[in-house]
């Protein structure tokens, strides 16, 4: 399974879990108009594309526009991703070079793009920081023989543990610390597994919870 579809199933995962979590938002200012909302999970960054009086037609002024409203919310998001923090304490900025960067910021999602009364438009660009991930991490071996994996949601209880949201946690349940796909949030209405300690990236739990490279970890913090 890529990149994409790996990023495919968690957002799938995301929706279906929502509403089980009647959470506020997880945020986190990066930049101006660049926001880190770690509910979605991904880094969300907004953009205007002015309209061109000089465009001979108004539908032309209009296509022009909106793509110069993505290539500004694009623009933003590449100078912002790189303080996006991770769990060793560093930045992805230090984890990722500038090729790896920029090839992640081009896998941006346009979320919401909105036509203004003046011809311009506003665009909403999303990151998912699964790409971020994955981009430092690698992705999810294939077997020979095809993908034996289940996609399954492990929810961690981790307000008692002091630990913030970060890209790249491990989770140690048992046996070597794995990676999974991340969602933060404030409170979650399903069962739960604790955690018990958070240090040097990896998160230990009270129990074995099955967490592969797969799993959708969402786990509830205090804020």
């Amino acid at each position: 399974m890529g990149m994409n579809n790996t990023w495919f199933a968690v957002v799938v995962l995301a929706g279906l879990a929502a509403p089980a979590s009647a959470s506020p938002s997880v945020t986190q200012p990066l930049a101006e108009h660049v926001m880190l909302d770690w509910t979605v999970p991904g880094v969300v960054a907004e953009g205007i594309g002015l309209a061109d009086r000089r465009a001979p037609t108004p539908d032309v002024a209009r296509a022009a526009a909106r793509t110069r409203g993505i290539a500004d919310a694009r623009k933003r998001l590449r100078a912002a991703v790189e303080n996006v923090p991770w769990a060793n304490s560093k930045t992805v900025g230090a984890l990722l070079d500038a090729a790896q960067l920029d090839a992640a910021v081009a896998a941006a999602l346009v979320q919401h793009a909105e036509p203004q009364t003046d011809g311009s438009w506003r665009v909403r660009l999303l990151l998912p920081l699964e790409v971020l991930r994955q981009a430092a991490q690698g992705p999810r071996k294939l077997e020979a023989a095809g993908d034996p994996a289940t996609v399954a949601v492990v929810a961690i209880d981790a307000k008692k543990v002091a630990i913030a949201p970060n890209v790249g946690w491990l989770f140690n349940d048992g046996g070597a610390p794995v990676p999974c796909a991340q969602r933060w949030v404030t409170r979650w209405d399903g069962p739960t597994i604790k955690a018990t300690a958070a240090q040097a990236g990896v998160i230990t739990l009270s129990k074995p919870a099955g967490i592969k490279p797969a799993t959708l970890c969402v786990i509830i913090v205090s804020r």
